[in-house]
């Protein structure tokens, strides 16, 4: 590790307010990924895992004012984990040896070049001002394999489900994949592609809950493409109870009146037994609908978000999505949900 002694006041915050204008203009990541990311750029040349990984505090130190120390390697890799160029090697480090000199961070990039739909394979390579300014969006093929991933996890989600006699749906897993990275609207129409393919295997039983599985795809996405909720693990995870909370509200009523407060699906047990304590059946209905939709909604909202943070390693328009912020040129469209028979 090569390090400078006292390289100046003025040298050392002027790196580090160069760091925090990367760490800005690739979306605010926290230190913690920043330092994943580190480790994963280390362990590629050969370094050995658990050496690879710099504490998260160090990490934060290098951003930090006022530091008297700072190490040129850690900077180099956080330089190019953020975006930036990569820092050339220098000649051996001595404490005379100017800060600025050793870690000559690159200026952001203002431009944007006409080959970003390569960074969904190289990430490292984009512009950093082009990450910023949102204009990455996936290819069509990309689309159309994530659309078509979303609509086999809700099939064989619930197919799984019935399979085992499990009290819970797993039939908007997909529903969440597809809202989350593609939008709102595209998770609804993979909620009525998913309809579709429910009614042909299993006649027309669910189909009044066609409207669930929509709301449920509007709010995952708007959720993660207005508010930023993918950010942290918390807020997502009240984003997944406002889905399941929601759904149950919709769910309810149709349940009651279509069906005389009892399904085929197995939490029709939790139902009757509740009925029997309860003084109303529709009380029973809500309250049963509701502990289901809970433990269904997070785990189908946690399975699709650890999916997608997975692929986005890769992908930085995913990247994006993930954190909230919208391309100029995305627009909205048809595409999400899978209903089910409640």
């Amino acid at each position: 590790m090569q390090e400078l002694g006292r390289p100046g006041t003025g040298q050392a915050d002027a790196v580090a307010l160069r760091l925090q204008e990367l760490r800005r203009a690739a979306g605010e990541p926290s230190y913690a990924e920043i330092a994943r990311g580190v480790g994963r750029l280390r362990e590629a040349r050969g370094v050995a895992p658990e050496a690879a990984m710099p504490p998260r505090t160090t990490v934060y130190d290098a951003f930090r004012l006022g530091r008297r120390r700072l190490d040129r390697d850690l900077v180099a890799d956080i330089v190019e984990v953020l975006g930036g160029d990569p820092v050339p090697a220098v000649a051996p480090i001595t404490p005379t040896t100017p800060l600025a000199a050793v870690a000559s961070l690159p200026e952001p990039s203002t431009e944007v070049t006409p080959t970003q739909d390569a960074a969904d394979e190289t990430p490292d390579a984009e512009p950093v001002a082009a990450r910023a300014a949102g204009f990455h969006r996936p290819r069509p093929a990309t689309v159309a394999k994530l659309l078509v991933l979303a609509l086999v996890l809700n099939v064989v989600g619930q197919s799984l489900m019935t399979d085992l006699d499990l009290p819970i749906w797993q039939d908007m897993t997909g529903t969440a994949v597809a809202a989350i990275a593609l939008g709102p609207w595209w998770g609804a129409g993979v909620a009525v592609a998913s309809m579709a393919v429910d009614v042909a295997l299993f006649g027309d039983t669910g189909f009044a809950y066609l409207p669930v599985a929509v709301a449920g795809a509007l709010l995952w996405g708007y959720g993660v493409r207005w508010w930023a909720l993918a950010r942290s693990t918390v807020r997502f995870l009240g984003l997944s109870l406002a889905v399941a909370v929601t759904c149950t509200a919709i769910s309810v009523p149709i349940t009651y009146l279509k069906y005389d407060g009892f399904t085929l699906h197995d939490s029709a047990r939790l139902t009757q037994s509740l009925a029997e304590s309860l003084p109303w059946l529709v009380a029973a209905v809500f309250v049963s609908n509701l502990v289901v939709s809970v433990v269904d909604k997070l785990v189908s909202g946690f399975i699709a978000l650890a999916l997608l943070e997975t692929l986005s390693m890769r992908r930085a328009w995913l990247r994006d999505r993930l954190r909230g912020r919208r391309s100029r040129s995305s627009a909205l469209s048809p595409g999400s949900a899978r209903a089910s028979r409640r």
